[in-house]
């Protein structure tokens, strides 16, 4: 069971920290059951998550965890990804997202630059889509590193830019 004041990463919404542990006082929650109260760091927005819930819940990397994830980023490859059918990218980057692993959502996001790289050349932007699903992926991934690293967004994101352009 999380304290309160620990940080955790839920579900594909990024960092929250637990702000408190309680019933909820609604006349349809159950009176028995214990609740997290969990306070996004990005956006501040509130979630209650019962705490014997299987929604994804884990707490936020470590330190050195984080600066060996960013060290590996140049040998992490992009996912291959057929975006011919339209319809598949949402699915896929989904599927990536809800695997929460940290190195298929550096591949995402690479496969995504690579894609925005050949556009531009094309001089084309990517699709909504895939803008949507970049900079979900970016913030899903950075609000960890951020948390872990205790630096701010415009360094880690410097950081995470130099270590893809250097692949």
């Amino acid at each position: 069971m999380f304290q309160s004041g620990e940080k955790v990463v839920y579900g594909n919404n990024g960092v929250y920290e637990v702000s408190d542990i309680t019933t909820l006082d609604s006349a349809k929650a159950d009176k028995t059951k214990l609740y997290y109260v969990l306070k996004s760091i990005n956006t501040g927005a509130a979630a209650y998550v019962p705490t014997d819930s299987t929604v994804y819940l884990r707490p936020v990397m470590s330190k050195a965890e984080a600066e060996v994830l960013i060290h590996s980023i140049p040998e992490i490859s992009a996912v291959k990804l057929s975006t011919s059918n339209p319809k598949e990218l949402p699915r896929l980057c989904k599927e990536i997202l809800s695997s929460h692993d940290q190195r298929r959502i550096i591949g995402l996001i690479k496969h995504l630059k690579d894609t925005e790289q050949k556009k531009h050349l094309q001089r084309k932007k990517l699709s909504a889509t895939e803008e949507r699903y970049l900079a979900h992926a970016l913030m899903v991934l950075g609000s960890e590193l951020v948390c872990a690293l205790g630096i701010e967004k415009s360094e880690l994101d410097k950081r995470i830019m130099d270590a893809i352009d250097n692949c």
